[in-house]
């Protein structure tokens, strides 16, 4: 079981981290499991049929006191990964997600030391809407950060809106991935992702046909309103998939995801790479490393 100390001693030093490496996830299902021993037991789901769940998942766990710190270790991940990623394949690539925490995250970034003009910059999901419009995940991004850096132009890749048929910009964003990493997948060094308190992630909503798709881009659904959106399978085919999480109101589906098995579409998200969880105490709070009896 995981012990109290390890969250004590981040509690009192503002400036450290509690750190759950891949090999050890399997201590909060052991916590999950002693949690729901008294509990009616359900069969488990599994998340999309085949797919795996929350117990066949790997993954690491960083939990930082504020989002401060999530920032400053953000950057010094990105940088260490674009280092490995450029002398690799010569590039470093990342998905970019909406929302107003990784907002803070870019704006940060904006100051960072990255080789600017050797990083590509795609998109996890955007809404359907023009790129100039208030609720783009493009136009969040651009103003936040990519404006405010000298990549080249034709390193970001946003993703087409302006067809007015959601389905043919979909398929072009996915023939646009196959071009740049030479692959029906693509291998993005780093994908960034949240939750939302229904546990979608991306535009992968619970109870939509995209949760099926098997191509690389897909239509959305969110309440009726299309949005373009990568796939598991894109997903998955990541070198590494970062959830972003702060805040207490993240608290409750934090604790969900990582110790429960319930078929939401974050828990679908099982890369061939790294999985990393990285959260602010608040959005952790209801952990099992937080408040143990």
């Amino acid at each position: 079981m995981i012990k109290n100390q390890l969250w004590e001693d981040c509690r009192d030093n503002p400036t450290s981290s509690v750190v759950i490496p891949l090999k050890d996830a399997a201590r909060v299902q052991e916590w999950s499991a002693q949690q729901r021993q008294s509990r009616p037991q359900k069969p488990d789901p599994t998340v999309e049929g085949e797919r795996t769940n929350m117990v066949g998942q790997s993954w690491r766990l960083e939990v930082l006191a504020d989002s401060g710190r999530m920032v400053q270790r953000g950057i010094e991940l990105w940088q260490q990964w674009a280092i490995e990623a450029i002398a690799e394949r010569g590039f470093f690539s990342v998905a970019l997600s909406g929302g107003g925490t990784p907002k803070v995250f870019y704006e940060a970034l904006a100051s960072a030391d990255l080789p600017w003009d050797k990083v590509y910059v795609f998109w996890g999901d955007e809404r359907y809407v023009p790129a100039d419009h208030p609720d783009s995940n493009y136009r969040m991004a651009k103003e936040a950060l990519l404006d405010r850096v000298p990549i080249p132009d034709p390193n970001v890749f946003p993703m087409p809106t302006q067809a007015g048929n959601p389905q043919a910009d979909a398929d072009t964003y996915a023939k646009t991935l196959q071009q740049v990493f030479n692959s029906l997948l693509p291998t993005i060094d780093c994908t960034l992702l949240g939750v939302g308190g229904d546990g979608h992630t991306a535009s992968l909503f619970p109870g939509t046909e995209a949760l099926q798709s098997e191509s690389a881009v897909t239509v959305g659904n969110k309440d009726g309103d299309p949005r373009i959106t990568l796939t598991y399978p894109a997903l998955n085919a990541s070198k590494r998939v970062v959830f972003w999480i702060a805040g207490a109101g993240k608290a409750d589906i934090v604790k969900t995801l990582l110790t429960e098995t319930v078929g939401l579409p974050a828990q679908g998200v099982n890369p061939d790479g790294d999985l990393i969880w990285i959260c602010d105490r608040a959005a952790a709070a209801k952990l099992p490393l937080v408040g143990l009896s």
